[in-house]
């Protein structure tokens, strides 16, 4: 029991500590943005599907519908990605997911090591379900660059997740939090799932300050977009930044603020019909 309680006490301390630091990020992000972009909603976040293979079948994401099929990004999507985040001086969060898990890409400690080398000032953080962190693996991710693991936890009881990540949470306290999704209001991704209880909302704002790019290097509408239906450009046609401007992307996300959804995914995701 004494047990139990420490480790539910460790949670409830990750996730208070990491809600207070997230706070005082956007803040500061969004002052940083609007010197540098004129835009205090500039994206502060870049998630990179590196690879769409999970190990899960979650219930609450689409990938269980039909399976998960495994790509990769191409090292040369990914090199031209950093290329030009590197041109436009970005200094915020770089994250390696959609609805892959990141850990099962062979190649995210050189990924990693490459954004580093190229955008020092960036943070690396790695969402995962946590299922393949082991000590060496923690050891050599965070020695290429990791600054943050974000592990959530997917089964009802977590004691046996939380008891394999001991060695890692022991080691690496500062470097690990962790999140359970289970009895909190959830996304229905766009209409994608069913959900029992929906997280609504009168705005949206932190999916859209979070450019989401493919496997195949476009730029998708959100996290969201599980099947990809909304994209705004590809970084092979077109530079990230002129992307992220786009009169149209730029309309959306600023109607989206102020709660106004006119894409029937925007109004499914928000909980409107």
């Amino acid at each position: 029991m004494k047990n139990r309680k420490e480790k539910t006490f460790f949670l409830i301390k990750s996730r208070i500590s990491i809600s207070v630091l997230w706070i005082i990020y956007k803040s500061y992000i969004r002052v940083l943005n609007f010197i540098k972009y004129r835009d205090p909603y500039f994206f502060r976040s870049v998630a990179l599907e590196i690879s769409t293979s999970c190990n899960r079948t979650c219930y609450y994401c689409p990938n269980h519908l039909k399976g998960t099929p495994t790509d990769f990004m191409e090292e040369s999507t990914f090199n031209e990605i950093v290329d030009q985040l590197k041109t436009i001086s970005f200094s915020g969060i770089i994250n390696y997911h959609f609805y892959n898990e990141p850990l099962l890409d062979k190649r995210l400690s050189r990924f990693i090591r490459h954004v580093k080398k190229h955008l020092p000032s960036c943070i690396n953080r790695v969402v995962s379900n946590g299922d393949f962190l082991s000590i060496s693996m923690a050891d050599d991710l965070i020695n290429a660059g990791v600054t943050e693991f974000t592990i959530t936890i997917h089964d009802t009881n977590g004691e046996a997740l939380l008891a394999k990540l001991q060695p890692v949470l022991k080691k690496y306290p500062e470097y690990v939090s962790i999140n359970s999704i289970h009895d909190k209001p959830l996304s229905n991704r766009g209409g994608a799932i069913e959900v029992e209880l929906l997280d609504k909302k009168d705005s949206c704002i932190d999916p859209l300050e979070l450019l989401q790019l493919d496997y195949k290097g476009n730029v998708l509408l959100c996290c969201n977009d599980y099947y990809r239906k909304h994209s705004f450009g590809n970084i092979w046609s077109d530079q990230i930044e002129k992307i992220w401007q786009k009169e149209s992307f730029s309309l959306l996300r600023g109607e989206l603020r102020n709660g106004v959804a006119n894409l029937e995914i925007c109004r499914i995701c928000m909980g409107k019909e």
